[in-house]
């Protein structure tokens, strides 16, 4: 998690490609982050700082990791085996993605 602190526009930020690959207005993404709509604008246009509470409402309404709303555009790349891993909460299930992922190493485990 990111400090609890006030966020300035740190470069790059995927606000809008994320909500546009979730196929959400503004008005539907405002309502399921809790964020008001003008607030949801000025984020996404850089015109206002985000913090850690904008950051997980959002994660948590377009269905991604925090640091993907600041690292990766989900338009351009499919996701990293670390974003789908966090999306497997069972067990069981973890055990079974393992098990099919050491099927496409090179090497096999020590």
């Amino acid at each position: 998690m990111l400090p609890n602190w006030q966020i300035v526009r740190m470069g790059k930020s995927y606000f809008t490609e994320w909500r546009e690959h979730r196929s959400l207005t503004q008005e539907q993404a405002s309502e399921a982050s809790g964020i008001s709509v003008s607030v949801l604008s000025r984020i996404e246009n850089g015109k206002r700082k985000f913090d850690e509470n904008h950051l997980a409402a959002l994660a948590k309404a377009y269905n991604c990791d925090t640091w993907e709303l600041l690292g990766r555009n989900p338009l351009d790349e499919p996701a990293p085996v670390t974003s789908i891993w966090a999306r497997i909460l069972d067990k069981s299930k973890q055990a079974q993605a393992l098990q099919v992922l050491e099927t496409f190493t090179d090497k096999k485990k020590a």
